[in-house]
């Protein structure tokens, strides 16, 4: 991924010349942007290419498969995350209009993709949900790794680092075989990217409270009888992770390790803690997080079969 100024458009020019020389090109914009810049962008790349444009959300995608060589995304963070389809077959220019990073470098499967990519920020921007994520995401693939008995070399750096968007991102460079399971959360549940610090704040209090409880044998199991009602394929899912006695023992044979990873994490998450929130913002969020957590099919799941987001 190439990053630019977003104060310097002209640049691309030269990424059209170079990428998608008088090729199909189509410019995604939404109701954020003002046509004084949908208007500029076109005037610098007019002559150099096959222009097209579209409002996000009235996306022809029978049009976009049409043979568009590169896409121009011209949007808002929440906007951009409702779009649903494969970016791999394009050239993938980001313009952010609210200073977000990290769902611009994550492909439709929330890992990192950043091949064939190009982002204009603007300058001295910080996308302090990016350092938040991080974190979460350093520790989740950990303890996911742990319970899939897979091998992982994955390395925990808690120490105080100077932060900026290009140490960021170098960073983020390094994970490139990690899910990033909270915008997967942001993506189903509709909340807001600007809660994403605070959604990985209550994920890691809840792996907190579900080693603990298994430790301490105090698990309390949702209903299943009254939650799953006639649906059979939930109520089979529920039912054999409750008869999964591995997931208890990997938890408990690690568990220092784990609890002392989880209190490490979420020190360092309370650092980009920053948004105001309500507490009727906070119950709409855990509700979001419970039915989430119910139709999932990753370690999330066992917050919902004991109830941690009760």
């Amino acid at each position: 991924m190439k990053i630019f100024s977003k104060e310097n458009l002209k640049e691309l020019t030269n990424i059209i010349n170079l990428k998608a020389k008088y090729q199909k090109v189509m410019l995604l914009y939404d109701d954020t942007v003002s046509n004084l810049l949908i208007g500029n962008i076109y005037n610098l790349i007019k002559s150099n290419c096959i222009y097209n444009q579209s409002n996000i959300n009235n996306i022809d995608y029978n049009e976009l498969n049409n043979g568009y060589k590169l896409i121009i995304y011209l949007c808002a963070t929440d906007n951009f995350l409702k779009l649903d389809f494969d970016r791999d077959e394009f050239i993938n220019v980001f313009i952010s209009t609210d200073g977000c990073v990290l769902p611009y470098c994550l492909g439709v499967n929330n890992s990192v993709d950043i091949k064939n990519c190009y982002l204009f920020l603007q300058e001295n921007a910080i996308d302090i949900a990016l350092s938040s994520s991080m974190c979460f995401s350093t520790f989740y693939n950990h303890i996911k790794g742990i319970l899939n008995l897979e091998n992982n070399n994955i390395n925990f750096d808690f120490s105080q680092n100077f932060i900026n968007q290009n140490n960021l991102i170098n960073n983020l460079e390094m994970m490139q075989d990690f899910e990033f399971v909270d915008m997967d959360i942001l993506k189903k549940t509709k909340i807001e990217y600007r809660y994403l610090n605070i959604i990985d704040l209550m994920l890691i209090d809840a792996f907190l409270v579900l080693i603990t409880s298994i430790k301490n044998n105090t698990l309390s199991y949702v209903d299943v009888y009254k939650a799953c009602k006639q649906d059979y394929d939930l109520l089979n899912k529920l039912y054999s992770m409750a008869n999964n006695e591995s997931f208890k023992t990997l938890v408990l044979i690690n568990y220092n390790c784990l609890k002392s990873l989880c209190l490490k994490t979420k020190e360092k998450i309370l650092n980009f803690c920053v948004c105001e929130i309500t507490e009727q913002e906070v119950d709409g969020i855990l509700i979001k997080l419970k039915e989430y957590s119910k139709n999932c099919n990753n370690v999330l799941s066992y917050f919902y079969l004991y109830n941690i987001f009760y």
